[in-house]
């Protein structure tokens, strides 16, 4: 799942406490994982879920800029982030390898949106600021 630290991730350090005095996060995945075998997820489901929540962290690490030369319009920052999966990954491929999806599609998806209205889709770009909320929307 190329997980880390949580300090790492984004959606997980912004209160600046990810760990509390007495509370172990090995026992409490254990705990976790019990409760997904009493309410009846087998290993692959457990498996399932636990990517997608990686994913979801992976998510939150993608940062954005805007395009030179655009007033509008943003591009994925291809930033790696130290210590998760050692550096050679950008949050975007986490994210599309956990998820399934092609990377490409997955930055227009956070870069983008798109309108559907009878017979035409148009798309505008999002800038630095709106892209950021789709990432939390796709996340």
């Amino acid at each position: 799942l190329t997980l880390t630290r949580p300090e790492a991730y984004h959606y997980l350090n912004q209160s600046g406490c990810t760990e509390l005095d007495g509370i172990s996060d090995a026992s409490q995945y254990e705990t976790v994982k019990t409760a997904l075998e009493v309410f009846g997820f087998d290993d692959k489901e457990r498996t399932l879920l636990m990517t997608v929540v990686s994913a979801v962290l992976h998510l939150g690490n993608i940062s954005f800029e805007t395009i030179a030369g655009t007033t509008d319009g943003c591009r994925v920052v291809e930033a790696f982030v130290p210590g998760v999966a050692d550096g050679t990954f950008t949050p975007l491929e986490l994210a599309a390898e956990l998820l399934g999806v092609d990377p490409d599609v997955l930055t227009r998806g956070l870069t983008s949106r798109v309108v559907t209205a009878v017979n035409d889709k148009p798309t505008w770009p999002l800038n630095p600021t709106q892209a950021p909320n789709a990432r939390h929307a796709h996340a």
